[in-house]
């Protein structure tokens, strides 16, 4: 029985691309761009699907399974909802089916070579490789911007193989800075990862020359029975009398990992010098993001003249080398394993920033800052959900004194310098909640104040 076309494809599937969490825009003039067919037996077919809408490419998996098979008697009782149906195949997202799930994982071990023009090339890059049985896998449902399956081994083994929906040319830093990293005790430990490469014309993704190749898969060591620093710390701040009480050391200690994750990028990625196109470009994305933050939010602009002086005075000192960072470093990208410790995760950066931007270099301080909001954030979560605003406030505070403690000391030129980088994050954030959450704008609002407050 004969494959349906791409087209067949995109326009089955159509109605469940557009709502997913992973679909970025609210544009729906979905087209092929590209396929290639993993497997295809009696059982039924894999097809890794690139699907375009406006400039954006995503890469969908897809699992078809003749009519035959999936309906009537002998069929598979426990087998997820469609996404899409043709005349001859039900079709299911193959990262929530047994054969999807299967073949994803064997990616690592694979390579899989095109067989017409509009076909590309998806080859496994194994750092230890996956020989065991899959004893069972299940889909987590409470992802965004990318898809996840959790795996058990035969021998007992736990990993997570990550697809990045969105299909963006180059490394992609959640697979590179962790291979980096790999062996350090920091982050979860690397399996490998799978990247596609094409053939001009086959995919019209946006790329600059030469880079006709895109991480799409990364699988690793599955934490088991950890908790994310967002959880731990929100369960701490329902029952705080303001003081941090057992958890000063953990804090300490998440402020020396962040410490010791510079130190060891610096090590693989050597910095370079702040120079002044460099600067000024930093600077530039600070002051647009506060132009922007202030026109949602007039109340601020009381302070503008407060947010100017801050970026300004960061602006003039001598500021550090500019390294290989994080970049979307906070209490939810970190977890808690009981007797290990604390691990980072999640190195991807901000899914809606350029990839030039979230592969190169950047200040060490923004992750520290990224972290010191976050703090801050888990404090006005709990004012919310009806704490005591003296208590949780006076808590964030003693964390990130905590914190920063863990991390070592700062001189005086980079305690300004953070709080720009503070400030920016906040004013970020202001514009997020204006747009996404209204009824949390204030938790920003008063950040940006209290920031303030402490600028000299």
């Amino acid at each position: 029985m004969p494959l349906p076309s791409s087209h067949e494809l995109v326009q089955a599937i159509a109605n469940w691309m557009g709502p997913a969490r992973w679909h970025l825009g609210e544009a729906t003039d979905f087209t092929p761009d590209g396929y290639t067919t993993l497997y295809s037996g009696k059982e039924g077919a894999i097809i890794w699907l690139a699907v375009r809408d406006g400039e954006t490419n995503y890469n969908v998996p897809l699992v078809l399974i003749p009519r035959s098979n999936a309906e009537g008697p002998g069929a598979d009782s426990d087998a997820p909802t469609p996404v899409g149906n043709t005349a001859e195949y039900k079709i299911f997202d193959a990262a929530e089916h047994q054969l999807g799930q299967r073949t994803l994982l064997g990616l690592l071990n694979a390579t899989i070579t095109p067989k017409s023009p509009e076909t590309f090339t998806l080859t496994g890059a194994p750092l230890h490789p996956v020989h065991a049985g899959i004893r069972s896998a299940h889909k987590l449902t409470s992802e965004q911007s990318n898809t996840s399956v959790i795996y058990e081994l035969d021998d007992s083994t736990k990993l997570i193989l990550k697809i990045f929906r969105v299909l963006v040319p180059g490394h992609n830093p959640d697979v590179e800075l962790q291979q980096a990293l790999d062996g350090t005790g920091s982050v979860p430990a690397q399996r490998g990862s799978v990247s596609l490469a094409w053939d001009q014309p086959s995919l019209k993704v946006c790329e600059a020359p030469g880079r006709r190749r895109a991480d799409v898969v990364v699988v690793q060591e599955f934490l088991d029975g950890a908790k994310d620093a967002w959880q731990v710390m929100q369960a701490h701040l329902s029952e705080t009398d303001g003081t941090l009480g057992t958890t000063e050391e953990s804090i300490r200690a998440l402020g020396d990992l962040t410490r010791r994750i510079h130190m060891e990028l610096a090590t693989a990625f050597p910095p370079i010098p702040a120079s002044q196109f460099r600067r000024a470009a930093i600077e530039s994305s600070w002051r647009a993001r506060g132009r922007h933050a202030l026109n949602l939010v007039p109340s601020l602009r009381a302070h503008e003249a407060a947010i100017d002086e801050a970026f300004s005075a960061a602006a003039a000192l001598p500021w550090p080398d500019l390294q290989r960072i994080h970049g979307d470093y906070h209490l939810g990208q970190v977890l808690e394993v009981p007797g290990r410790g604390w691990f980072a995760l999640d190195f991807e950066g901000e899914p809606l920033r350029p990839m030039e931007e979230r592969t190169g270099v950047d200040l060490a301080l923004r992750d520290v800052a990224g972290m010191l909001r976050s703090f801050d954030y888990a404090a006005g979560a709990a004012e919310l959900a009806g704490g005591d605003a003296r208590a949780v406030h006076a808590w964030a505070q003693a964390a990130e004194e905590a914190f920063l403690a863990g991390y070592g000391e700062l001189d005086a030129d980079q305690g300004m310098l953070l709080r720009a980088l503070m400030i920016d994050k906040a004013l970020y954030e202001v514009a997020y909640e204006a747009a996404e959450r209204p009824s949390w704008l204030r938790v920003p609002v008063s950040g940006v104040e209290r920031i303030l407050s402490h600028v000299s």
